[in-house]
This record gives C-alpha cells, structure tokens and sequence, in this order.
C-alpha cells in the first residue's frame, strides 16, 4: 500500500501546497494522465472547501492506494455538513465543488468525527 498524509495550513495556499504534496508523491506518478488530473481536481476541491465553508485552520489530506483505488480522505475541526450538495450557482458563488466530486468519483461520503470534525473522502479506481 502506498499513501501519503499531511498537514495543511487552512488559506489561500493550502489546496495548491495539497497539490504539490501529492505531485511528489510516488505511488501517482504510475497512474494515467486522467486520473492524476482527476485526483488533483477533486483534492483541490476538498481542500477549498474545507477552507472556505468549515473555516478550518489546519486540515489534514489523507492519500492512500490499494491496488486499483485511490482512497483519499480529507478532515478538519469544522462543523460538518448535512445533506447533498447545493446546486451550483453560474453568477460566482461556487457549488461546483461536490458536484464534481459526485460526478467524478466513484463513491464519497461525509463522516462526522468524534470528539469534532468532519471527514470528506472519496474513493477513485486507480
């Protein structure tokens, strides 16, 4: 099993340092090229949102493959969310996030975590 785990610090520079870990990341630099791209979109987007909806100051990217699927999880402090995404909105105020997630993963979830947080992951065939 191959993966990677790191700390991030919530800002406007957190899902493009997630980005940088997982480029450096060896176990990605076997995957096809529509993969890798749809890896590093979905992370980028997990990341964003915990940043801009959870307020989290710290977060923590979880990446891990086995065999054929990439598991990525990643959690912070915030307070979680219920329900389906939002409907996207096209005069700039986002929710396009977990709607690529739904689309482009093959499965995903939100988990609560005990005694805080909350956990977004998704599941990707490697």
């Amino acid at each position: 099993m191959d993966s990677l785990k790191v700390h991030l610090d919530g800002g406007p520079g957190s899902a493009a340092a997630a980005r940088i870990a997982l480029r450096e990341a060896e176990f990605v630099d076997g995957l096809a090229d529509g993969v890798r791209i749809d890896l590093e979109l979905l992370v980028s987007e997990l990341v964003s949102n915990g940043v801009r909806h959870a307020h989290a100051e710290d977060l923590t990217l979880g990446v891990e493959r086995v065999a054929d699927c990439l598991r990525v999880r990643c959690w912070d402090d915030g307070p979680g969310f219920e329900g389906p995404p939002r409907p996207p909105s096209v005069i700039g105020q986002g929710g396009f996030g977990l709607m690529l997630v739904d689309r482009l993963a093959d499965r995903w979830g939100v988990d609560r975590l005990a005694p805080g947080g909350c956990c977004v992951w998704f599941e990707l065939a490697a």
